[in-house]
C-alpha cells in the first residue's frame, strides 16, 4: 500500500510540474505581484531596505498560498473531467490511497515552495545586509500551514463540485468574508436597532462562520510578527497552536474528500 502510494504521489507530482494551465498561473500571479514591488526595490535607501524586504515577504508568502491552494483542485478536476479516475480507482488502489496521493504531493509543493521564499529571502538578507529577523522564519512556517489549509479546503470543494463551482467558492465562502459580514450586521443593529431581519441573518451568518475553515489560523495573535518582523517568546506557542490546527483541518478535509470521492458517480 506504502508502494502505491508513493507511486501516485509521483505521478501527481509529475502532472503538477508539467500542466501548462498551474504554470501560467503561477507566472502570471508573480508577473503581477513584482510589478508593485520593482519600484520599491530599485528606490529605496539603504536604510529602506528592510521595509522592501518585508513587502517581498508578504508578497512571495501570499503568491505561494494563491497558487498552490489551487493544485488539488488541478489535480481532481483533471482525472474527473478525463474521466480516468474510474480506471485509477480500481482494486488495489481504493480512494483513500489516492486521495492520500493528491495530499502528499500537494504538501510537498507546498513545503519546497516555502522553502524557496525562506531561501530567497535569507539571501536577499544577506546581500542588501539587513539583519536577519526571527520573524522571517515565523513567517514561513505560518504561511505553510496556511497554504496547506487553503490546499485542503480547495481540494475537498474540487471533489464535490465543478471546478469552476468550487474555485468560486474558495474565493469568496471563507472565515473573513463572513466575519465582515458579522461586523457590518453588527453596525446595522447598533445603528438601527434590532429587528428580527438582522437578528435572523445574524444567526445564520454565525452558524456558517463557525463552521468554515481558518484559512489563516489565530491571524489576531500573529499579525504583529508580519508587521514588526520581530518575535517574543509568546508568539511561538501561538505557532504551535497554528500547526496543531492545520493537522487537523488537513485531517479533517482529507476524510472529508474521501467520504465524498466514494459517493461521487465515476461514471
Amino acid at each position: 500500500m506504502l508502494d502505491l502510494l508513493l507511486l501516485n504521489t509521483r505521478v501527481h507530482l509529475k502532472f503538477f510540474a508539467r500542466n501548462r494551465l498551474i504554470l501560467g498561473l503561477a507566472i502570471l500571479v508573480l508577473v503581477v505581484s513584482s510589478l508593485g514591488l520593482l519600484p520599491a526595490i530599485f528606490m529605496s535607501t539603504i536604510s529602506g531596505k528592510f521595509d522592501v524586504l518585508r513587502m517581498i515577504v508578504g508578497y512571495l508568502t501570499s503568491v505561494t498560498v494563491f497558487v498552490t491552494s489551487s493544485l488539488g483542485l488541478f489535480a481532481v478536476a483533471s482525472h474527473l473531467r478525463g474521466r480516468s479516475l474510474r480506471v485509477v480507482l480500481t482494486k488495489p488502489c481504493p480512494p483513500e490511497v489516492w486521495l492520500g496521493s493528491v495530499f502528499l504531493a500537494g504538501a510537498c509543493v507546498i513545503v519546497a515552495l516555502h522553502g524557496l521564499v525562506a531561501g530567497i529571502v535569507g539571501v536577499l538578507s544577506l546581500a542588501w545586509s539587513v539583519p536577519y529577523q526571527t520573524g522571517f522564519a515565523f513567517i514561513a512556517l505560518d504561511g505553510l500551514c496556511r497554504a496547506l489549509v487553503w490546499f485542503s479546503y480547495v481540494t475537498a470543494l474540487s471533489v464535490a463540485l465543478h471546478p469552476v463551482v468550487a474555485a468560486l467558492l474558495a474565493l469568496f465562502i471563507h472565515e473573513s468574508t463572513f466575519f465582515g459580514l458579522k461586523f457590518l450586521l453588527a453596525s446595522a443593529t447598533k445603528a438601527k436597532g434590532w429587528s428580527w431581519l438582522t437578528a435572523i441573518a445574524g444567526g445564520i451568518v454565525d452558524a456558517i462562520y463557525m463552521v468554515l475553515p481558518m484559512t489563516e489560523p489565530y491571524s489576531q495573535k500573529t499579525e504583529t510578527v508580519y508587521s514588526s518582523l520581530r518575535t517574543v517568546g509568546r508568539d511561538w506557542p501561538v505557532l504551535l497552536q497554528v500547526v496543531g490546527y492545520t493537522a487537523v483541518a488537513v485531517a479533517f478535509f482529507y476524510c472529508l474528500s474521501v467520504v465524498l470521492l466514494r459517493r461521487r458517480s465515476l461514471a
